[in-house]
């Protein structure tokens, strides 16, 4: 069985969006992409979460946080500053069903909108996690093969920065409810 679940996001900068599901078992992945759907820099930023790498609430919530600034909680998405964005949940091997809640609220009340268990990390915490992924993702892909699956630079060609631009006025002008993109 076979599950998937896609939304937008739309943050400000003093924003931040709590996205909750109750855990379940089988495998699940709660992934963030950009404007268009493509990835974002999953080797040295945290932007997606599998059940072995999230914490959950002890009332057997998980509650992810998408933020453009490290909110000092283990379940940080991180949108990298892109203001809008797209949010994957796929749910695989499994035939639990996923209820989300969503709740935007602004960055500096996320403490109060939290359980106090909710699990915390320091930034030395959260360099450490970081590199733990990276070495797992050289790991599997070989560090030999680095440069060849991990690198970064700007291929947006001017048609499709204007329509990246579109959409974004029509998210600030509150036009659009839903897209579609179809081809690539």
């Amino acid at each position: 069985a076979q599950a998937y679940w896609q939304g937008i996001f739309r943050l400000a900068p003093d924003e931040a969006l709590i996205v909750e599901f109750d855990a379940h078992d089988g495998f699940w992945m709660v992934s963030l992409g950009g404007a268009f759907m493509n990835s974002l820099d999953y080797l040295y930023r945290p932007v997606s979460y599998t059940p072995a790498r999230t914490r959950v609430d002890s009332d057997g919530k998980v509650r992810l946080i998408l933020a453009h600034q490290a909110p000092g909680y283990h379940n940080w998405l991180d949108t990298q500053g892109f203001a809008a964005g797209n949010l994957t949940y796929r749910n695989l091997m499994s035939s639990t069903t996923a209820t989300f809640r969503t709740r935007l609220l602004r960055h500096a009340d996320l403490d109060a909108a939290l359980p106090g268990d909710s699990a915390r990390v320091s930034a030395n915490e959260r360099v450490a996690g970081m590199r733990a992924r990276f070495d797992a993702i050289r790991q599997r892909y070989g560090a030999e093969a680095e440069s060849v699956h991990f690198r970064a630079f700007d291929t947006i060609c001017s048609a499709t920065q204007d329509r990246q631009d579109a959409v974004v006025a029509m998210l600030d002008q509150r036009q659009l409810d839903a897209m579609i993109v179809i081809g690539g």
